[in-house]
């Protein structure tokens, strides 16, 4: 304000240097024409200088806000990122769970048809067994007959 007015009577001084001496000078209206402009113009850029100083604040304030407004954005990030993480541990811990119940699936699978395997040889071997002492109970002399091959010509 105060610097306002010191450039306006400057002005006016530069102004007044180049009129012409008080003896050639215009007619009085003309300079008091001249000084209403000036004052005109002074309060013009008084009020331009307040709207500024306005907007400065407002600018200021809407900077604070967009400040702690980005705090918390920084902290929600931060508690997101920390829950993505974690969930992330339990999936991949969950996977590692479900990798190894289908590995005891599987071994129990190998495992029940391993023991079919062995049940249904087991079983062989004892009808082989039994057939093989069906033969030898009909055969009195305990030797099994082999019969005579075919004759050639």
């Amino acid at each position: 304000m105060m610097a306002l007015w010191r450039a306006s009577a400057f002005l006016v001084l530069y102004l007044a240097a180049l009129l012409p001496p008080p003896q050639c000078a215009q007619d009085p209206a003309m300079v008091h024409y001249i000084y209403q402009r000036f004052q005109i113009l002074e309060q013009g850029l008084e009020k331009c200088t307040q709207t500024t100083k306005a907007y400065i604040r407002e600018f200021q304030e809407f900077s604070k806000n967009v400040s702690v407004m980005l705090g918390r954005c920084q902290t929600y990030t931060s508690e997101y990122k920390s829950a993505v993480n974690n969930l992330a541990l339990k999936v991949e811990r969950a996977q590692r769970e479900i990798d190894y119940l289908e590995y005891l699936r599987e071994a129990d699978i190998c495992m029940e048809s391993e023991d079919k395997i062995l049940a249904e040889k087991l079983e062989q071997e004892a009808e082989e067994e039994k057939r093989i002492r069906t033969l030898l109970n009909a055969n009195p002399g305990g030797w099994l007959e082999i019969p005579p091959l075919p004759a050639t010509r």
